[in-house]
This record gives C-alpha cells, structure tokens and sequence, in this order.
C-alpha cells in the first residue's frame, strides 16, 4: 500500500513522502495526509 501511495504521489509531481515524516508533515494540502499520519498499529509499515 505504501508503495502505491509514493508512486500516485510521484504521478501528481507531488513529494513521495507517505508515511515517511514519523507524524511530523508540512504538506498541509496532501491529499493522503490523514492516511499517512493515522497510527496503524495493526500492520507494520510496508
């Protein structure tokens, strides 16, 4: 999933940082912003 959302993101020139700021994110306007920064206790990250 991870890969997937960096890939989207690189698509739209955008930075692919999902789930890469370790819940510290300047990019108010990103679209998966409440995805990356939501804990996900449940799986490890990919």
């Amino acid at each position: 999933m991870t890969e997937l959302v960096r890939s989207l993101q690189r698509q739209e020139n955008s930075p692919d940082c999902f789930k890469k700021s370790g819940g510290d994110c300047d990019q108010k306007d990103c679209f998966w912003r409440k995805w990356c920064l939501k804990p996900n206790n449940n799986r490890p990250e990919e």
